[in-house]
């Protein structure tokens, strides 16, 4: 009977923290990395000095957009700044910067990224484009 009672008790222990560590890990992401951990375990991280959005009514003047309100960490900002997913955020921002001004509305996006330690900042977006354009 003991014997049943321990091997009952470690298959719970082990059963419970096969459950909770990944809850856990889910619940409470705090990676820094610009993606997954498993593909950028020793790759540098990527820096943005320049990260400029701005917002640009018809008939008014440009208003910055902070993207750092956007997102709740930095790691979240980090992951859209690459060439596709910047395609992506514009079109979310698009259509409520249009709701908010009612009108078009020009999107401006000037980011800058380095991706090594000593390689000069590369620009990621076309400063001059609308990015509400239809295209």
């Amino acid at each position: 009977m003991r014997r049943q009672s321990l091997v009952a008790a470690f298959a719970l222990a082990y059963f419970a923290v096969q459950l909770t560590v990944p809850l856990v890990t889910a619940l409470e992401h705090t990676s820094e990395s610009p993606s997954d951990f498993s593909w950028d375990m020793f790759s540098y991280r990527v820096s943005c000095p320049t990260l400029v959005a701005g917002a640009v009514p018809d008939g008014e003047r440009p208003q910055r957009i902070a993207l750092d309100d956007l997102f709740a960490r930095s790691a979240q900002l980090r992951r859209v700044l690459y060439p596709e997913r910047i395609e992506a955020l514009a079109r979310y921002l698009c259509p409520k910067l249009q709701r908010d001004h009612s009108g078009h509305v020009q999107l401006r996006l000037w980011i800058e990224c380095q991706f090594g330690p000593d390689e000069p900042p590369t620009p990621m977006t076309d400063r001059n484009r609308d990015y509400c354009a239809t295209r």
